[in-house]
């Protein structure tokens, strides 16, 4: 399996995933606000306080494991939480909290074992593109799933959207064990423990309240439509489905915007700007003038959201070694959904003693705040634009790939008086002389071809000696073609290589 096939179906797996668990979100609220404002507020806070917990002390273990089989584990646990609701007899009861909190726990883990897994077969640079792709997922399941769980929640009720989750669940676990089993042999976890320990990420503290304080306010979102389509009691599904729909086209407007403006403006002043923006649209949308309003403010601040979110997210993943994806994952899931649980918690407390509008304006001066912040880092940091990023990477180089190759000529006791050269070696000899300039961050080792070889033996092993092989540096992403041994990824493939060359080095690609 190459790896854009790997990624194609990890995509497809989070996607019937996504569906089921948007379904079930807006069923769940859909029941839960028909009982009372608190019991909603209470039902956002359960959905999304304990993704903290999760995220802070679960996540960081993905990047010790096998990512694929977490996020096949995290799916079983759903499965059994969703069937047990379905038997629970009451909606607004202890029990369906506690399963509620269940789901909630282990969900940053399958996104963190998502984005780990991700981040080992992308380069850092493509972060970008991985992480817009899974918004853009998210967006899409957005639209279906909240339509699909209004609808069943109206026609089928709370049952009906629970056999949806469960059956997503069960098909996305199908194409997770797809991926498994094309992944054994070639794709397996880097062999190293995560490095470094949380103290090291204090560069990254002011983008992490950034995303704290914006979701404290933009977390209103997740009521804003059921209370604006609500009137005197009874929810009007028809303004609900507005209101979503319009709000999930910007989420994807938002989601498909990101990539220019991350690389033109850098990810500190995008953060920035998106969230003075989206702290105005929060100002329109505590004003009660009518569904025009309500429909555009709204989905301006769910698509400028995005572009919040993806911009940080891929900071964060990619300011780190891939063995620590998980645990930026992680964290940034933390401080976005500790922020939602916290709007959560205020809008159950203040929700029946202020007005609606009030507490949207409020949300807006906490967007505001995550404004300062990012503006504060701004000045403070070095490395925001690509340019500086490019120029810190220069002067703090990573530890560089390892090529090992023939010396040019040989001979062969089994053909006495003749010289020899591997032809695999010349090849990709004359593509290094070729590009000279494209070949810095590349230890290349001219090896003698008799056995033992020496230096093979001392990083792969003696079962491991053939050449033309590129040991690959410990840090960085792994392909999913890379085979492993003693903690190291190689490629002795000499397609693969120059295809390598091409991907992690800047060299040309082979023509096809």
């Amino acid at each position: 399996m190459g790896r854009l096939s790997t990624r194609q179906l990890t995509y497809l797996s989070y996607l019937i995933t996504q569906i089921g668990s948007w379904a079930f979100r807006i069923g769940i609220l859909i029941g839960l606000l028909q009982s009372s404002r608190v019991a909603a507020g209470i039902g956002v806070a359960v959905i999304f306080a304990p993704i903290m917990l999760g995220s802070l002390f679960l996540s960081p273990l993905v990047d010790k494991g096998d990512r694929l089989t977490v996020m096949m584990i995290v799916n079983i646990i759903r499965i059994c939480a969703l069937l047990s609701i379905s038997y629970s007899s009451e909606i607004d009861s202890f029990s369906t909290y506690a399963l509620i909190a269940v789901l909630s726990i282990v969900q940053p883990v399958y996104m963190s074992a998502q984005v780990s897994f991700l981040r080992l077969i992308t380069p850092e640079d493509g972060m970008i593109s991985v992480l817009r792709d899974i918004t853009n997922i998210e967006w899409l399941t957005y639209l279906v799933g909240m339509f699909a769980g209004a609808m069943l929640a109206g026609r089928l009720r709370l049952p009906g959207v629970l056999a949806l989750s469960i059956a997503a669940l069960v098909l996305s676990q199908i194409v997770l064990f797809a991926i498994k089993r094309a992944s054994i042999g070639s794709a397996g976890p880097v062999g190293t423990l995560s490095s470094g320990t949380i103290l090291d990420l204090t560069p990254l503290y002011p983008a992490l309240l950034a995303v704290f304080l914006l979701n404290v306010g933009a977390g209103i979102i997740n009521v804003y439509p059921a209370i604006r389509a609500t009137t005197g009691g009874e929810l009007d599904r028809r303004v609900l489905l507005t209101i979503v729909m319009a709000n999930g086209a910007f989420g994807l407007l938002g989601a498909l915007s990101v990539k220019p403006l991350f690389a033109s403006l850098g990810a500190l002043p995008t953060i920035a700007g998106t969230a003075a923006l989206m702290s105005a649209s929060l100002v329109a949308m505590s004003l009660d003038a009518g569904l025009p309003l309500v429909v555009a403010s709204s989905s301006v601040m769910l698509g400028l959201g995005q572009i919040f979110a993806v911009s940080a997210h891929t900071h964060m993943v990619s300011s780190v070694a891939p063995d620590r994806a998980g645990r930026l994952s992680g964290l940034f899931q933390c401080c976005t959904y500790g922020g939602v649980a916290s709007n959560g918690i205020i809008f159950s407390i203040l929700g029946d003693a202020l007005s609606f509008g009030k507490i949207v304006l409020m949300c807006a001066g906490s967007a505001f705040l995550a404004f300062g912040v990012a503006t504060f880092a701004i000045a403070h940091s070095r490395i925001s634009h690509p340019t500086a990023r490019k120029r810190w990477i220069r002067d703090h180089p990573m530890p560089r790939d390892q090529l090992f190759l023939l010396k040019p000529t040989f001979e062969d006791p089994a053909f006495p008086g003749k010289e020899f050269y591997c032809w695999h070696c010349a090849l990709i000899e004359g593509v290094l002389s070729a590009f000279p300039s494209r070949r810095t961050n590349i230890e290349v080792h001219r090896i003698a071809w008799p056995r033992p070889r020496a230096e093979l033996i001392e990083r792969l092993g003696v079962d491991h000696q053939s050449v033309p092989v590129l040991i690959l540096d410990n840090g960085s992403a792994v392909p999913p073609n890379a085979a492993f041994v003693n903690g190291r990824a190689y490629i002795d493939d000499p397609a693969a290589i120059l295809k390598l060359l091409a991907v992690r080095h800047g060299f040309p690609e082979p023509h096809p």
